[in-house]
């Protein structure tokens, strides 16, 4: 969200970004979207994201939350980001 606020809105007090949050108790899945009105990026987010283990810094937040979340879509070059997190995720045997 901070990132669509600084980016997508360009920090314009005239700009909005929106959040939105949802239950779906039947697939026990939370999904948080959100959207902001800037001109996307011209770069490739899916590989920036697969690299961002790697990296500290500019994308590691976003990073982090494609790694925690159970699905994450990107669209519109990156103005709209969808995740999915899965409220009783199964357990890790690791």
């Amino acid at each position: 969200m901070i990132n669509a606020l600084v980016h997508g809105c360009e920090r314009s007090a005239e700009k909005f970004s929106h959040l939105q949050i949802s239950l779906d108790k039947e697939r026990e899945t939370v999904r948080v979207v959100i959207d902001d009105p800037g001109r996307g990026h011209t770069y490739d987010m899916e590989n920036s994201l697969e690299d961002a283990g790697a990296q500290i810094g500019k994308h590691l937040g976003l990073g982090v939350i494609h790694h925690l979340s159970h699905q994450f879509r990107i669209e519109n070059r990156g103005t709209s980001l969808t995740f999915e997190f899965l409220v009783n995720p199964p357990e890790d045997d690791d």
